[in-house]
C-alpha cells in the first residue's frame, strides 16, 4: 500500500506554499506580528485569503466553497500553519458550516457570504469557570422574554473576544431538563449592550479573555436552530474543530522557529545557544 500524496495533491500542496509565499512578505508578517493575532493586519490578510478564494476551501460549492477533499482540506490546512497564516479557523471550519446546517435562512442569508469573504469574526463562548470539559455543566443562562431573550453570566478562556464582531454563545434556556438537553446556541453582536471583555494574560501572543453578560438583551431571531436543541450544534461545530487538530504544520513552524532563534542567540560568553550539548540533546 503507499501512502503519500498523489500528484495532484502534490501539486496543490506547491500552489498553496507558493501562494502564501507571495501573500505573507516580511512587512505582512511584521505587521501581523505586531497584532497579536488579531487587529486591522489580520483582518486585511484574511479578507485578501476570501478575495482570493482560499477561504471556506471545505465548504460545498453550492455555498462559494472549493469542495475540497478531506485531504485537500488537509494539506490547506497544513501549509497554512507552516507559513503561519492567520487562518480565522472558529468562523470558516466550525461556525460557517454550523450555521448551512441549523441557520434559519435569514442567517444562512446574512452570515455565510461574510465569513467566506473574511468580513467577520467569531469567538465561541463554551468554556465558563465550572464548565469546560463538562460543557453541559454550564450555567450561563438566556431567559424568554416575549419576542427576546436575557443572558446573564460568564464565559472563560474566550479566545480573540478582544476583536471578534460576533460570539457564538451557548445558554442555558431550560433549567428543568437534563443538563444537556436544556441549552440553546445564539449569535450575538460582541457590541450588545452589557457585554464585557477582560484579558486574561498568558504565555505568547494568543488573545485570550473572560467574558461577562449582564442583562444582554438579544431578539429571538439570534437563536440559532431550535430552542434547548444547541447540544447537537455544539457536537457539529466541535466536530468540525476537531479536524484542523491534526495538521503538523504548526509544530514544524514552531521548531524552525525555536531552531533559528537558538541559531541567532549568543549566551554572556557569546557562544551560540544552539552549540549548547543541553539543547542539541
Amino acid at each position: 500500500m503507499y501512502i503519500g500524496l498523489t500528484e495532484e495533491q502534490q501539486k496543490l500542496q506547491l500552489e498553496v506554499r507558493e501562494y502564501y509565499r507571495q501573500l505573507l512578505t516580511p512587512e505582512v508578517r511584521a505587521s501581523l506580528a505586531n497584532g497579536g493575532g488579531v487587529g486591522p493586519a489580520m483582518r486585511k490578510v484574511v479578507r485578501q485569503m476570501g478575495s482570493d478564494g482560499w477561504l471556506g476551501v471545505g465548504w460545498p460549492k453550492e455555498w462559494g466553497g472549493r469542495g475540497f477533499t478531506a485531504v485537500e482540506q488537509f494539506i490547506w490546512f497544513d501549509e497554512s500553519m507552516r507559513a503561519g497564516a492567520p487562518v480565522p479557523m472558529l468562523t470558516i471550519n466550525t461556525v460557517g458550516p454550523t450555521i448551512m446546517n441549523f441557520g434559519s435562512e435569514e442567517q444562512k442569508k446574512f452570515f455565510v457570504p461574510k465569513i467566506l469573504a473574511g468580513e467577520i469574526h467569531f469567538c465561541i463562548g463554551y468554556s465558563e469557570p465550572g464548565a469546560g470539559t463538562d460543557l453541559a455543566a454550564l450555567r450561563t443562562k438566556a431567559e424568554r422574554d416575549g419576542d427576546e431573550y436575557i443572558i446573564n453570566g460568564q464565559k472563560m478562556w474566550t479566545s480573540l473576544a478582544s476583536d471578534a464582531d460576533y460570539i457564538w454563545l451557548a445558554a442555558r434556556t431550560d433549567p428543568e431538563v437534563k443538563k444537556n438537553k436544556g441549552i440553546s446556541l445564539f449569535v450575538l453582536p460582541m457590541d450588545t449592550t452589557g457585554i464585557k471583555v477582560l484579558p486574561i494574560q498568558v504565555m505568547g501572543e494568543t488573545d485570550i479573555n473572560q467574558t461577562f453578560f449582564e442583562d444582554v438583551r438579544i431578539p429571538a431571531s439570534y437563536r440559532v436552530g431550535e430552542e434547548n436543541e444547541g447540544w447537537k450544534l455544539i457536537t457539529t461545530q466541535l466536530n468540525h474543530e476537531r479536524v484542523t487538530l491534526c495538521s503538523s504544520g504548526m509544530v514544524e513552524r514552531a521548531l524552525n522557529d525555536t531552531r533559528s532563534w537558538a541559531q541567532e542567540t549568543r549566551l554572556a560568553d557569546g557562544t551560540r545557544v544552539i552549540d549548547q550539548e543541553w539543547v542539541q540533546i
